[in-house]
C-alpha cells in the first residue's frame, strides 16, 4: 500500500510539472502569436537596401526585388502595397497596379528614402532616425 502511493505521489510531482512546463508553453504561443497579430504585413516593391526597414517591430515587410516583379507572387495576407518609385519604373508600375494578387490591395506610391521613413514615422511614430 505504502509503495502504491509513494507511485501516486511521484506520478503526481510529474504532472505538476509537465503542467507547468506547458502552462509555460501556451503563454510564451500566446505572446508570440499577439506580436505577429500586430504587425501590419506591408509588400515593399523595390528594395531600399537600408537595414533599418528590417528592423522594424511593427511592420513585417515583404521586399519585392523590382527584378522579380513579373513572376512574384504577392502573399494574400498582405494589408497594403508601397511602391518605391524611385526603385521601380513606370512599366514596372503598371505591372503592380494590374496583379490580381493586390489588386483588392491599398497601394501607395513613395517618391523616395525621406518618404519612406516620414510615412513609417507617421503611422506609428516609432522615433527613430534616419541617421542612425
Amino acid at each position: 500500500m505504502i509503495e502504491t502511493i509513494e507511485d501516486y505521489k511521484k506520478q503526481n510531482s510529474h504532472l505538476h510539472a509537465r503542467i507547468l512546463s506547458l502552462t509555460t508553453q501556451i503563454e510564451e504561443n500566446k505572446v508570440s502569436l499577439n506580436n505577429s497579430r500586430l504587425k501590419k504585413k506591408i509588400a515593399l516593391v523595390g528594395n531600399p537596401y537600408n537595414d533599418i526597414i528590417k528592423k522594424q517591430d511593427e511592420y513585417d515587410f515583404f521586399i519585392v526585388e523590382e527584378s522579380d516583379l513579373e513572376t512574384y507572387e504577392f502573399p494574400e495576407d498582405i494589408e497594403e502595397c508601397w511602391v518605391l518609385n524611385y526603385r521601380v519604373n513606370l512599366r514596372q508600375r503598371r505591372q503592380i497596379s494590374k496583379n490580381p494578387s493586390v489588386k483588392n490591395k491599398n497601394i501607395q506610391y513613395i517618391e523616395n528614402f525621406e518618404q519612406l521613413v516620414k510615412k513609417i514615422k507617421a503611422e506609428n511614430e516609432l522615433g527613430w532616425d534616419k541617421n542612425e
